[in-house]
């Protein structure tokens, strides 16, 4: 199961844009937390899923507070990135004029370790307006499985 989420990015009209994600296989039972970065002062119960400041996301395995996952592997449990070797991906942009990223098109999957680097060249984003776009990031597993995995806006600013 792919757990689908929401994010938005901030982009610069006539730069590069990029950025990455990494897709967690989950458990129903996960709940991941806001703010989705550990906290030291914040209190975790069973099933919380964080990232770290190593960037690897964690499982609350017995309720804390305090206890950084990095380095508390009583406490929290890592989660594996899915492998995404057999997928492949799209990322659609609602603009006035659209764009669609596709793997080796402006969406690089990086296989086992479950990441996608998303990448506008400055022809691209020239193409934008200042303002909210919307996009969608979709996922076709290998067995023709369709997963809407990552939605958003990016939020264009003038050069």
């Amino acid at each position: 199961m792919i757990i689908p989420g929401e994010t938005n990015f901030k982009g610069v009209i006539g730069t590069t844009f990029d950025a990455v994600t990494t897709i967690y296989i989950t458990e129903s039972s996960l709940v991941w937390q806001t703010p989705l970065l550990w906290e030291s002062g914040k209190s975790y119960a069973l099933n919380a899923a964080v990232v770290a400041s190593n960037g690897e996301a964690y499982k609350c395995i017995k309720t804390n507070s305090g206890n950084n996952p990095v380095s508390s592997k009583e406490y929290w449990e890592l989660i594996e990135p899915l492998n995404i070797t057999s997928y492949t991906a799209k990322m659609k942009i609602n603009s006035a004029a659209p764009i669609t990223l596709e793997g080796g098109k402006g969406l690089t999957l990086g296989g086992i370790n479950g990441t996608i680097a998303i990448e506008m060249a400055p022809t691209q984003t020239s193409a934008m307006v200042a303002g909210s776009t919307h996009f969608s990031l979709v996922l076709t597993s290998g067995a023709g499985k369709v997963y809407e995995y990552l939605k958003g806006g990016i939020e264009w600013q003038e050069e």
